[in-house]
């Protein structure tokens, strides 16, 4: 059943914004490498938005202005499918796939993952104890121990484990960063999930002055519990993890897990950014018994999107300061 966006009383303020140039990069070498269960691509033949991102440095509402009208996320977004739509429908996958698209000022870094039962929802406990565990930096004395998604965790732990590739993409996209190069990380589903452990793993070493990257997820399960969510909360790596998610499907959520970063919540004709996780499990309540946790087309949803705002001849942005349910800060795009 189709789902409209949630009334929201609130102080309307109108803001216009402009597009993003476009920039086409030079034709360039395709490189690839596997080894066990991981394939990573390089391709350096791809058009993008030459973008000066710094999420850390943009508000919720900017950073929801921002993606709709740039177009990162239909290029996001056409990476994503078109890994998917290579892969044969008899193909069995088994293992975590990344390809990188470069060019001059922009780097994408597309997550691909198996597709799994939505009621696998088990969930694995870290702790400061643990031996050669990537997310020890993220525990402190309040904090000793959270749970992470088990088939997100495992595949990251394996390819963090046994494979030099994942170190290697690592202090690439570190380089990239210390140079002033915007860095995006994206995956759809459990690709998306990844992407996420992926990004908190490399903010570890990014230094404070630089930039950081952001992460774009396309209905990706929540990756972590209470805890988890309790340590991004009030820091400047929550600002680099963007959620899209369409409300009018079911997503998806692992009893005892919450949200972090900011969400795109997408509905009929609409979407809502929002910060508030408590907000954000209001609007997303979903069947986690029956669902195969694959493919979805987000293509969809965008084309959409786009559909209401060309019957206004532009994009529309109504800035909200809302008085809703606590809700932190929104944008509602209609």
């Amino acid at each position: 059943m189709a789902r409209a966006a949630p009334m929201l009383v609130s102080k309307l303020q109108r803001s216009s914004h402009g597009g993003v140039g476009e920039a086409t990069a030079e034709a360039g070498k395709k490189r690839g490498t596997r080894e066990s269960d991981i394939t990573i691509w390089e391709d350096k033949s791809v058009p993008a938005h030459a973008m000066d991102l710094d999420s850390s440095s943009l508000k919720v509402f900017e950073l929801g202005k921002l993606v709709l009208s740039s177009g990162l996320l239909h290029s996001s977004w056409s990476k994503i499918s078109e890994i998917h739509k290579s892969t044969s429908p008899n193909q069995q996958r088994s293992g975590l796939g990344i390809k990188i698209y470069q060019q001059d000022k922009y780097t994408l870094v597309v997550f691909d993952a198996p597709p799994i039962l939505s009621s696998n929802s088990a969930s694995t406990l870290l702790s400061g104890s643990q031996d050669d565990n990537p997310f020890h930096f993220l525990f402190s004395e309040n904090i000793s121990s959270f749970s992470l998604h088990t088939p997100a965790y495992k595949l990251f732990d394996s390819a963090y484990k046994r494979l030099s590739e994942l170190k290697e993409l690592k202090s690439k996209l570190l380089q990239k960063l210390k140079a002033n190069k915007s860095v995006i990380i994206t995956g759809a589903a459990l690709g998306g999930s990844v992407a996420s452990l992926f990004t908190l793993w490399l903010l570890e070493t990014i230094e404070p002055k630089l930039k950081r990257p952001l992460c774009i997820t396309f209905g990706s399960p929540l990756i972590g519990d209470a805890s988890l969510q309790q340590i991004l909360d009030h820091s400047v790596w929550n600002s680099c993890f963007l959620h899209v998610a369409d409300a009018t499907q079911q997503t998806p959520i692992t009893a005892g897990f919450k949200p972090f970063g900011t969400f795109l919540i997408c509905f009929d004709s609409q979407c809502i950014c929002i910060e508030d996780p408590d907000a954000v499990l209001e609007l997303l309540t979903g069947d986690t018994n029956t669902d195969l946790l694959g493919w979805r087309d987000y293509g969809e949803v965008l084309r959409r999107l786009d559909q209401s705002s060309m019957a206004d001849s532009s994009l529309k942005s109504m800035v909200l300061s809302v008085e809703w349910r606590n809700v932190r800060s929104c944008v509602l795009i209609s």
